[in-house]
């Protein structure tokens, strides 16, 4: 008791003192402790009806963002509202809108589910899963009101935030600097997160050295300080229940310590209730626990933060509002600098970029713009500062990270068609020239194959590139007659190409080259001649895609125009097999369409046309089965794949998919065609066949699987089908 009472009397003789020299500085503290850092709002929203706005905040990680956006002007309201209507799994991952995805890049992005740099020739782990680029970018869009500020104590409420130095260990006070920088330094969670280099520092989560940065405060010159602490607590030994929690467990330890120390150099000390919820869990239920959370822990300490606030004469402003002191709706480019270019060229940027200084843009137009040169596959990272010019407007400087130029790449796919498939990828980037792409795939399973090409792609929207293609395959086709298979084939085919190339707007390339396909059929199972192809021909091909995702789309066009005019005499060593030079039209478009948030209409229609009956078999058209159609095998519910087949073609299909929850997908479609040897056939659509399937749809990590049943109105048999992973 008596330790208490001198206790007790020092701290009021303390506070004399400060009252004397005049009020008292408050220091507000924001831990991290990632999505359980969200309950801060709680806290400030609860300090902000009570009028008690601090003078100074820190902040690590979570905290720092936290702490930062309100520090710059954020309130309390405009901080929920952005925790809110924040796509937290969007920010926490490197993946941009698929319009930016530059049209070449399109299937590539979408066939690979792990990529691996390649450096002297060995696979290496990238430093971070995530790259950060969207956090990155959205941190900028956020801090573009005070982008004019680089000393944070000139911020309306002055602030500091801490990270790590990955190299030394120590931990680093970022008090000046690129705001948005800073930020996204203080919360790069070691291994998931990308380091941040800040003045030849590399930097990662403030955390692993000074979770609770109130000796930050005191040092800022904070009188007395109020810490929120909602770091994630040591598990006990029932809970430790997997070597991945043990090593999480003593990745906390140091976390911890440091926690310990720097609370009781805190005056008050408020810690959530924030239970079972995680440092991951950005649910919108966890969001809105979170902040009730954080509130409720401030209320209850309120009567202490009033008594404290009231002995320091700590005056309280009513009706505080933190509004941004710019609000920018439109940002005057004078200046454009590229940093961080080695191997890629300043006119590859600028193709994407599409900025010509000086310039007015919005921050959405902004964005855009930096996604797109992200999309092209060339870099690991890409963000953007901007410097205010004495002259008016700002300088935007485009820093970016080159990806490594070579990469080992990894796609699985099953289906009961194709069965079990591995794709294997190498590609290299800038090995001849820049600008320019080799990439080889190597696909083991039901159906072997080798494609290598090499593309150079210009920088300038209309100029053409140029392109060459080698491919080789082993797979097996299967012919019917009377909807009974009779003929089984083993096919060894091989093709080389060279094309222009150039892709006239953002989601279209266009391709004009010639093409010679080498095939052998050899006959397993009928009597189909033996024989071997030599086909020769040019051709002009042009693809559009605006698709808003490959396999799910809400919304956009999928369209494919081919046309092949054989250029010679069709080479065949079996004399049954003569053909004259010919052409072939093909043609196919897909448009989606948002009926609601959950559900859309996706239609397609399908044409193929021959200017002759008499054509090999390789370059007819196919109709049968459900799995992913391409140009010449069109899906029909209800048949085998490839069981009807013929020169000329017109296909449809009508497919309503309805959304059952995050994922979760139920599909019915409508589908329909005819193949014929008579293009007059193709109006008589009472002869058409015509198919209904119902489909499960879950779009999974490892991409889409979807489970079909379907049936055709000429037949009472249901034919099943399963496909797991991103086809290639």
């Amino acid at each position: 008791m008596r330790t208490q009472g001198f206790r007790l009397l020092f701290l009021l003789l303390l506070f004399c003192g400060i009252l004397q020299a005049g009020q008292a500085t408050l220091g507000l503290v924001l831990s991290g402790g990632g999505a359980r850092g969200l309950a801060h709002i709680g806290v400030i929203k609860v300090l902000e009806e009570e009028g008690i706005r601090p003078d100074i905040i820190t902040g690590t990680s979570m905290g720092s963002i936290v702490g930062g956006l309100y520090a710059m002007g954020y309130d309390a309201d405009a901080l929920e509202r952005i925790a809110r209507e924040m796509d937290w799994e969007l920010m926490f991952s490197d993946r941009i809108s698929r319009k930016n995805i530059a049209i070449e890049e399109k299937e590539d992005a979408e066939k690979f589910i792990a990529s691996f740099p390649l450096k002297e020739g060995k696979v290496t782990l990238p430093l971070g899963l995530i790259a950060g680029h969207n956090i990155s970018n959205k941190l900028s869009n956020l801090t573009l009101p005070v982008h004019h500020i680089e000393d944070f104590s000139e911020l309306p409420i002055p602030y500091r935030c801490v990270a790590t130095d990955i190299e030394t260990g120590e931990a680093v006070v970022l008090k000046d600097g690129y705001l948005a920088d800073a930020l996204r330094a203080s919360m790069a969670v070691p291994s998931v997160f990308t380091p941040v280099e800040i003045d030849g520092r590399l930097l990662v989560d403030g955390g692993v050295v000074r979770n609770l940065p109130v000796s930050d405060a005191l040092e800022m010159g904070a009188d007395i300080t109020i810490a929120v602490d909602v770091a994630t607590p040591l598990f006990d030994r029932s809970q430790l229940s997997s070597a991945l929690l043990i090593m999480g467990q003593t990745a906390l330890f140091q976390s911890n310590a440091s926690n310990l120390v720097e609370q009781k150099k805190t005056d008050i000390l408020i810690v959530p209730e924030i239970g079972n919820l995680t440092a991951a869990n950005f649910t919108n239920d966890a969001v809105d626990s979170l902040i009730q959370a954080g509130e409720k822990a401030a209320l209850q300490a309120l009567p202490q933060i009033k008594a404290l606030t009231d002995s320091l004469n700590i005056r309280r402003k009513e009706g505080i509002r933190f509004i941004p002191t710019t609000q920018i709706e439109r940002l005057y480019v004078r200046d454009l600098s590229l940093v961080g270019l080695k191997n890629v060229s300043e006119e590859v940027i600028q193709s994407k970029l599409r900025i010509s200084p000086p310039q007015w843009i919005t921050p959405e137009e902004l964005k855009n713009a930096i996604d797109r040169v992200y999309g092209s596959q060339f870099f690991e990272q890409v963000n953007y500062k901007l410097e205010p010019m004495s002259a008016g407007g700002v300088r935007l400087i485009v820093r970016v990270i080159e990806n490594s130029s070579n990469f080992l790449k990894v796609g699985v796919h099953y289906d009961d068609h194709l069965k079990s498939l591995l794709l294997l990828n190498l590609t290299f980037r800038n090995i001849l020239i820049d600008g320019s792409k080799f990439s080889t795939d190597l696909m083991l399973g039901g159906n072997p194959a080798l494609t290598s090409s090499f593309f150079y792609y210009t920088s300038w929207k209309y100029a053409p590139g140029v392109g060459m293609n080698i491919q080789l395959q082993n797979f097996t086709a299967y012919l019917y007659e009377n909807h009974n298979r009779t003929q089984e084939l083993d096919l060894r085919y091989g093709s080389a190409a060279i094309m222009l190339h150039s892709s006239p707007a953002d989601n279209m390339y266009i391709h004009l080259g010639l093409q010679n396909e080498l095939t052998r059929i050899k006959t397993i199972i009928g009597s189909y001649p033996e024989s071997t192809f030599n086909i020769p021909f040019a051709f002009f091909h042009l693809h559009h895609d605006s698709y808003d995702d490959r396999f799910f789309p809400d919304e956009g066009v999928y369209a494919d125009l081919l046309i092949r005019r054989v250029t010679g005499t069709v080479y065949s060593s079996n004399s049954d097999f003569q053909y004259d030079p010919y052409s072939t039209f093909t043609m196919r478009v897909d448009k989606a369409i948002l009926l609601n948030e959950n559900a859309v209409i996706v239609r397609s229609l399908n044409f193929g046309f021959s200017d002759t009956k008499n054509i090999p078999d390789l370059h007819k058209f196919y109709m049968g089965g459900s799995g992913v159609q391409s140009l010449n095998f069109i899906p029909l519910f209800g048949y085998q794949v490839m069981e009807l087949t013929g020169t000329q073609l017109s296909a449809f299909s009508f497919s309503l998919r309805n959304r059952l929850s995050k994922n979760n997908y139920f599909f019915t479609t409508l589908n329909g065609g005819m193949v014929s040897e008579e293009i007059s056939q193709l109006i008589k659509f009472g002869k058409y066949h015509y198919g209904i399937g119902l489909s499960y749809g879950y779009n999974s990590p490892i991409g889409p699987i979807m489970l079909t049943a379907g049936k055709n109105f000429n037949r009472s048999d249901i034919i099943t089908h399963i496909s797991i992973g991103y086809p290639f």
